[in-house]
């Protein structure tokens, strides 16, 4: 019953918004399963989907990265025949400004209708430690991580179904180089540290384009490696995305947020409970169950967590004594992406904080539950009056966006639950956020932990549901959602 809900909802939303947020992977501390995401997307579904407004500003690569898959999704295999004639092209690469560079399809003077043959990819080479991720049914599109998730390699096949000279903008761009990778063409761009970097590997006899999009630690010599290792093979059926279509939807604007959504909430309208209440709600899949927030614990170190089970990204948080290292945050002011890059106006030093939760969480129906899964977040609220504020960082500094070295996530990084059935983490569905079971009228104790900034200590809520970050009236939001209140004394 739980799978066909969010199914339903799920059939709402395109494949591009679904891929946008396993892209987002990275903001979250944990490595979560496809079937987690897929919740997550149930219950986004509820919200506006323009939840970054008081967030960093959008990177150029970031937006362009999105819409690149954007366009692999919409065309499918089938779409193309195999007879179908085209100009022929080369590449070439125009720096522009300081920071903008061209990648130039020219259509050759005097050319031929070419017939554009089908084909796929083959990836020979990635890094050590990567591994094949996801081949979603968007076609020519592949994707290797790191095990933790923290960095990648996306491979997107595209075929050049242009009919004249086509122009596309790279913005934020800090090096651009024209390369040689086994007689194609290649233009390899580096963004500024916020963003990954991009290569474009022209098959001209062919007439197809692969874009390889990599993380920015890996040097220049890995990079020529990696597109050594691409090829393409014939294939009965096209693999391709389209260039054209890629083009149609590529765009370096920011998003038209909605106006539906306040940065603040009467204390009426939201349902705020004390530590040891008893709580009886709903998960986003309509299952009922009793929260009771038991105890929350302040720590300096991670000695209740198992370190070895962390992401990278979290292990680089504490010292080697497990201690947590203070939060570095730069205000930034945000460039144009064309004339400038993004600069510090600021910078301030922010111990961390371990938020340790023991929580009981009771099935009160006469059905037993299995894989209930656990969505709750930290919420930062100021109480003012009649209103609670949500806290934004950037607010403490008139800037566009901040960066953080701590662990810039509302999200836990370390689940306690219960003892899970051998093998049960070979089925994707299950998480590490994942209640195997909680049979009828059972009651259990779990622990969850997040790291917190210290000064915000005395403005942190529990939210059971997840925060969003915004208040939506009058819709399916964090209005309707159950917070705790865990404030604790900061000075």
């Amino acid at each position: 019953m739980k799978k066909d809900r969010f199914t339903k909802n799920l059939q709402k939303k395109t494949e591009e918004q679904l891929l946008e947020i396993w892209n987002q992977k990275e903001d979250f501390p944990h490595t979560f399963s496809p079937a987690y995401c897929e919740k997550k997307e149930s219950l986004l579904q509820s919200m506006d989907s323009q939840k970054y407004r008081h967030k960093r500003k959008l990177r150029t690569f970031y937006r362009l990265a999105i819409a690149t898959i954007f366009a692999a999704l919409l065309i499918p295999s089938t779409g193309y025949a195999a007879f179908r004639l085209y100009k022929s092209y080369h590449m070439k690469s125009e720096n522009v400004e300081n920071y903008q560079v061209n990648v130039i399809m020219e259509k050759e003077e005097n050319s031929t209708d070419v017939t554009i043959p089908n084909r796929k990819m083959k990836i020979e080479y990635v890094p050590e430690g990567m591994t094949f991720s996801q081949n979603s049914s968007a076609p020519g599109l592949m994707k290797y991580n790191t095990s933790d998730g923290m960095a990648g390699i996306t491979f997107i096949l595209f075929r050049m179904d242009c009919t004249d000279t086509s122009v596309l903008e790279k913005t934020y761009v800090t090096s651009s180089s024209e390369m040689n990778i086994n007689g194609h063409k290649a233009i390899y761009l580096e963004f500024d540290d916020t963003a990954m970097n991009v290569l474009y590997l022209y098959f001209s006899e062919e007439q197809h384009i692969v874009a390889i999009h990599l993380a920015n630690s890996l040097n220049q010599e890995e990079v020529q490696k990696i597109a050594a290792g691409v090829s393409l093979e014939e294939s009965d059926t096209s693999e391709a995305a389209s260039w054209s279509e890629y083009l149609a939807h590529h765009t370096d604007s920011e998003p038209a947020y909605s106006s539906h959504h306040s940065d603040s909430a009467n204390k009426k309208d939201l349902k705020v409970h004390q530590i040891g209440d008893s709580i009886p709600t709903t998960d986003i899949f309509g299952n009922e169950v009793t929260y009771r927030i038991d105890q929350v614990e302040i720590l300096d170190n991670g000695n209740k967590l198992n370190m070895q089970t962390m992401n990278s990204l979290v292990q680089k948080q504490f010292d080697q004594e497990g201690n947590l290292i203070p939060n570095t945050i730069q205000y930034m002011k945000d460039g144009d992406g064309i004339k400038t890059l993004p600069e510090v106006l600021d910078t301030k030093i922010i111990n961390q904080k371990l938020v340790y939760v023991t929580f009981t969480l009771q099935n009160p129906t006469d059905m037993d539950y299995t894989d209930l899964d656990i969505y709750s977040s930290l919420a930062f609220l100021k109480e003012e009056e009649d209103e609670y504020h949500i806290i934004y960082r950037k607010n403490d500094l008139a800037c566009d966006y901040i960066k953080c070295s701590g662990q810039d996530s509302i999200f836990p990084i370390f689940y306690q639950l219960d003892e899970k059935p051998e093998n049960y983490y070979e089925d994707l569905s299950h998480a590490d956020n994942t209640i195997a079971s909680l049979k009828a009228g059972e009651e259990s104790t779990f622990h969850m932990a997040f790291i917190a900034d210290e000064d915000l200590l005395n403005n942190m809520f529990l939210c059971l549901q997840g925060f969003n970050e915004e208040f939506i009236p009058q819709s399916n939001s964090d209005l309707d959602h159950d917070f705790v209140d865990i404030r604790q004394s900061y000075k």
